[in-house]
Parts: C-alpha cells; sequence; structure tokens
C-alpha cells in the first residue's frame, strides 16, 4: 500500500545589506569590513583570479590616501633596492 503524505519545511534565507545605502549588499570594505552593494564600493583591487580584489568603502579610500602614497614610495625603493643587490650579485 502506498499512502502520500505532505511536509512542508520552512527554509530560512538570510541576506546581507549594504551598511551605507541599504541595498543588497555584494561585498564588504577590507577595512571597516561594512556591507557594500556595487554601487557604495569607492575602490576596488582587481585580482586576475576568480574571486573579487579587495574592496574599500569610500570614508577608508579616502582616510588612506597618504598612506598609499607613502607605501607606493616605499615599494618603488624596495625595487630600487633589489635591482641595486641584483647588480652587486652579477658584477662579482
Amino acid at each position: 500500500m502506498i499512502k502520500e503524505t505532505e511536509r512542508i519545511q520552512k527554509v530560512v534565507e538570510k541576506h546581507r545589506y549594504c551598511d551605507i545605502c541599504g541595498n543588497l549588499s555584494k561585498t564588504y570594505c577590507t577595512k571597516c569590513g561594512k556591507d557594500l552593494c556595487n554601487k557604495c564600493v569607492k575602490h576596488e583591487d582587481y585580482d586576475s583570479g576568480d574571486y573579487r580584489g579587495n574592496c574599500y568603502c569610500a570614508k577608508c579610500w579616502d582616510l588612506g590616501e597618504d598612506i598609499r602614497r607613502k607605501i607606493s614610495d616605499l615599494e618603488y625603493e624596495i625595487e630600487e633596492l633589489s635591482e641595486e643587490w641584483d647588480k652587486l650579485c652579477k658584477a662579482k
């Protein structure tokens, strides 16, 4: 004998919303952790992989302007020092 029974299952879905404008969130700020929609992402470091790069909200991106400039200067200095080291090793 076959009896049919009906079963109702409650499904709970969780959605993240942008902490700035309230739209559906797609990512988060790498520095402060706020949920962000695509519209509220001020800057994104693009990655060659399948995933999004680091995203920043407007506040964190603007606050880090001087620090990013210093990091860039130091990266350039490191590159110069590395080239100098290579020249020393190849000369001997």
